[in-house]
């Protein structure tokens, strides 16, 4: 599990993870998500779904790598 925030972005939304580095430049500033969301009127989460791809790909290209 990655945690991280959704930011909106010029009407398009993006995760972006806790983990990036400071001085990482990127395009979209996180991966980009589809505009479709679904909401529990029981307790409240919203979710949406990603591309696990490019997820791992922006992880491993603009986040820190942990320490061992």
């Amino acid at each position: 599990m990655q945690e991280g925030t959704i930011d909106g972005n010029d009407g398009s939304a993006v995760f972006k993870p806790d983990a990036m580095r400071f001085w990482t430049i990127t395009w979209s500033g996180g991966t980009v998500l589809p505009l479709k969301a679904y909401a529990c009127l029981s307790c409240g989460l919203v979710w949406t779904n990603a591309s696990t791809e490019k997820l791992q790909d922006f992880k491993n290209k603009h986040c820190q790598k942990p320490e061992a």
